[in-house]
């Protein structure tokens, strides 16, 4: 649960107290649309304006796991926000950041705190857990590199994922003894396959095999390993090998940083939807902020099975969260393409072709695993029909 208290003007100007709150009120509107995010009315939250108490007392008295505080300075046309995530336990800064930004930027800005918050908050999930779960680690420095790593690798974009890639290589040197940093380097391969920035997905998938086997070898049997064993079974075309290995992972816990997806998407692309659908729900039921990975499965599943308007608003958060991956624009045209939302479907596909204009049907099937080729031609014909050429 999360609590944003009223941001504070640091400019002695009549209307700048409005304008302050008016941040404070539209950041409790945007959060609230983020699924599994429980946020606290403006009611419960403006309660402590002007009050002399701490964070960690605010939370105390409203059951807040979280407050999000801040404050808003301008000079003529220029506006400088500071926001700051603060444990309501610990009192411990989660995350901060500080936008100077044009004053007709104040949308923007909202959208990227919204954003931030949300990863700052998976990303706290898995450094509570980081030096007391196997496989991870007990050295600040290690611990350090994988953080970065993490925030880069969550942003899935291709640079990000490379930058990913040499942290978590960064902190296995610091630490040998890290396995999650081994296992997750080799996740930001699979990654880098999956979503189309490889120039060599057999290469990338390869040593996705052989973290797995060195690590197996070497006795490691953690559940983040396993995760990364099933989905690297499923594009390597074992289908009954992914499915046990997804099932054998759910049952050994969850991923570090993307609870049981990853067994989702070995489920999703096996044809089994049920199981796919209880997990990704499990995972968002077990966090204070769902993973933008959750999201995208769950709006795919749920076209597949005709829930189309839970698929499409899915699918349209999805796309805001995340919106260097071009998986945001073809989700949704697929999406509403499904749901016979034709015009819609076409729009999006039109907006990302313009951004993406070499892309073709080809590429998307060529990360498309699907188990039965009747569903990915389902799919295709879809995205053909919204606009995305052969």
């Amino acid at each position: 649960m999360l609590a944003v208290l009223p941001f504070l003007s640091m400019t002695r100007v009549a209307d700048q107290d409005y304008f302050a709150d008016g941040l404070s009120e539209d950041l409790i509107t945007a959060l609230s649309y983020l699924r599994g995010l429980t946020v606290l009315s403006r009611t419960s939250s403006f309660a402590f304006r002007d009050r002399s108490v701490t964070a960690t007392e605010v939370a105390n008295r409203l059951g807040a796991g979280y407050v999000l505080e801040g404050s808003v300075r301008s000079s003529g046309d220029r506006l400088r926000v500071t926001a700051q995530l603060i444990d309501g336990v610990t009192g411990a800064h989660v995350w901060a950041e500080r936008y100077d930004r044009l004053l007709s930027d104040v949308f923007a800005i909202q959208d990227e705190i919204a954003q931030a918050i949300v990863l700052a908050m998976q990303v706290r999930l898995s450094d509570g857990e980081l030096a007391h779960s196997p496989g991870g680690t007990g050295k600040y420095e290690a611990w350090a590199a994988f953080h970065q790593g993490v925030i880069a690798h969550l942003t899935y974009t291709a640079e990000d994922n490379l930058r990913a890639r040499r942290l978590y290589a960064r902190a296995a040197v610091l630490d040998p003894e890290f396995v999650d940093a081994r296992v997750f380097e080799a996740w930001t391969h699979w990654q880098h396959a999956r979503s189309g920035f490889s120039k060599d997905r057999a290469a990338d998938f390869a040593e996705c095999r052989s973290v797995v086997k060195e690590l197996r070898n070497s006795g490691v049997d953690t559940a983040n390993l396993r995760h990364l064993d099933a989905v690297t079974w499923l594009m390597e075309g074992d289908y009954d090998t992914a499915i046990s290995t997804a099932q054998a992972a759910v049952r050994a816990g969850k991923s570090r940083l993307f609870g049981n997806t990853p067994a989702a998407i070995v489920f999703i692309y096996c044809g089994r939807y049920d199981a796919a659908i209880d997990v990704l729900r499990e995972t968002i039921r077990s966090v204070p902020a769902t993973p933008n990975d959750t999201i995208y499965n769950l709006a795919m599943v749920s076209s597949l099975t005709g829930a189309h308007e839970r698929a499409i608003a899915l699918a349209e958060e999805y796309k805001r969260r995340v919106q260097g991956d071009l998986y945001g624009w073809t989700t949704l045209a697929f999406a509403c393409g499904a749901a016979g939302v034709t015009d819609r479907a076409r729009e999006t596909m039109l907006e990302f072709r313009e951004l993406y204009p070499d892309y073709r049907l080809s590429d998307f099937a060529a990360h498309e695993p699907f188990r039965d080729p009747r569903t990915l031609d389902s799919i295709l014909a879809v995205m053909r029909a919204a606009g995305l050429p052969d």
